[in-house]
C-alpha cells in the first residue's frame, strides 16, 4: 500500500485495513512515518519497541544484538496485540515494530 493508499483510506472504513505496519531497518524513519500517519488518520500508534521485555531493552541498550530466542516472545507479543486489535470495528490501529 503505498503512502497516498494510506492517506486516502477512509478514517471511517474499519473493514479493509484494520491495522498498518510499519518495517524497516534500524533509523529507517518507521517511528516518525507511524506517528504522522497515526495522526493524520486518526489511528492508535504502538512502536515494536514498547513490546520488548526488560531483557532485550537491556541488551539493545548494552548494544548487543538480538537473536531469534530473544525475538521470539517479542513477535509473540506484537501478534497477540494484532490478534486483539484486528477483531475491535472502531477505528484501524497502526504500530511500527523496529
Amino acid at each position: 500500500m503505498t503512502a497516498e493508499e494510506v492517506t486516502a483510506f477512509s478514517r471511517d472504513d474499519t473493514s479493509a485495513f484494520p491495522i498498518v505496519v510499519v518495517m524497516g531497518v534500524s533509523g529507517s524513519g518507521k517511528t516518525a512515518i507511524g506517528r504522522a500517519l497515526g495522526v493524520r488518520l486518526d489511528w492508535r500508534f504502538r512502536d515494536g519497541d514498547e513490546f520488548h521485555g526488560p531483557a532485550n531493552i537491556e541488551k539493545m541498550r548494552a548494544g548487543e544484538p538480538l537473536d531469534d530466542a530473544d525475538r521470539a516472545p517479542w513477535l509473540a507479543a506484537i501478534a497477540r496485540w494484532m490478534d486483539v486489535r484486528s477483531g475491535e470495528s472502531d477505528r484501524p490501529s497502526l504500530r511500527a515494530p523496529r
